[in-house]
């Protein structure tokens, strides 16, 4: 197994566990997340919050968040929000629906994701993924020995590709899930959708489905990605990056802003990134 979630083992997660414990970068070593810190994610998305108690004050803040226009309000969208964060940690909270202002004001779930976890160093994730690369792409090879054959020639996109495939979802008791996909199918229906610059965005969208996060990558082709933005329940987010491994980070953080679970046929994948990179 490459991967175990319920002792954070397995063949991958312990060979790249050696290969950081034999780095000798100090720099690198001092800018390490807490090692106890991706179980405090998991704390949070475990921990059951009591129901909200909002008074007239919060529901003025909540009124004008959904009406509020973030080209001409955006740093009163940004304090506002601030200031109703204890209601988006409430219980049996539609954040997505209450909160609106998430789909067209840039930095709110970054603003979001800090004030949730405090002791986050911001691209500690880029650093480490970077830095796995050519050891998680070697694994690949040494244990498959198959090429990847994709049109995608972003090396983050690659990794992650790797990643994927050697973390497929796990059966459910003694069947499979009924809608689980191959761990190709999942990288390309469920994490990557390619949307080609001569395609309709309303086409792209409704024929993915998904409910769950994703990352769309637009441009020419796959092997020239313009840029990369987050679509949730066919909303696409504000934020435009153009390195597929800052959109990776984003899709990420935004499971723990919104509380919404893994997708299921991610869900090795996700856990795996959130014991290694976070």
């Amino acid at each position: 197994m490459f991967f175990n979630p319920a002792t954070n083992g397995g063949y991958l997660a312990n060979t790249l566990r050696t290969i950081h414990r034999n780095n000798k970068d100090k720099i690198a070593r001092k800018r390490r997340f807490p090692s106890e810190w991706h179980k405090s994610l998991s704390r949070n998305r475990q921990k059951e919050e009591e129901l909200v108690e909002i008074d007239d004050d919060t529901k003025e803040k909540l009124q004008f968040l959904v009406n509020a226009n973030c080209k001409t309000q955006h740093q009163v969208i940004k304090q506002k929000m601030i200031e109703t964060f204890h209601v988006r940690r409430g219980k049996n909270i539609d954040i997505l629906k209450m909160f609106p202002r998430f789909t067209d004001t840039l930095g709110l779930v970054e603003e979001d994701f800090k004030a949730l976890f405090p002791e986050y160093i911001p691209n500690t994730f880029q650093e480490k993924y970077r830095n796995d690369r050519e050891n998680v792409l070697k694994i690949f090879q040494k244990v498959t020995n198959i090429p990847l054959n994709e049109s995608y020639t972003d090396n983050s996109i690659k990794q992650t590709i790797a990643l994927s495939r050697m973390l497929p979802p796990l059966p459910k008791g003694k069947k499979k899930i009924a809608t689980q996909l191959s761990s190709v199918q999942a990288f390309a229906n469920k994490l990557l959708v390619f949307q080609q610059d001569s395609s309709s965005l309303i086409e792209v969208l409704n024929k993915s489905g998904n409910r769950q996060p994703y990352i769309l990558g637009r441009g020419p082709s796959k092997a020239a990605i313009s840029d990369f933005v987050i679509v949730v329940n066919s909303q696409v987010f504000p934020e435009k990056f153009e390195a597929f491994i800052d959109a990776l980070d984003y899709l990420f953080k935004i499971h723990f802003v919104l509380n919404l679970e893994y997708d299921q046929n991610l869900e090795q994948f996700f856990k795996f990134l959130q014991v290694s990179y976070y």
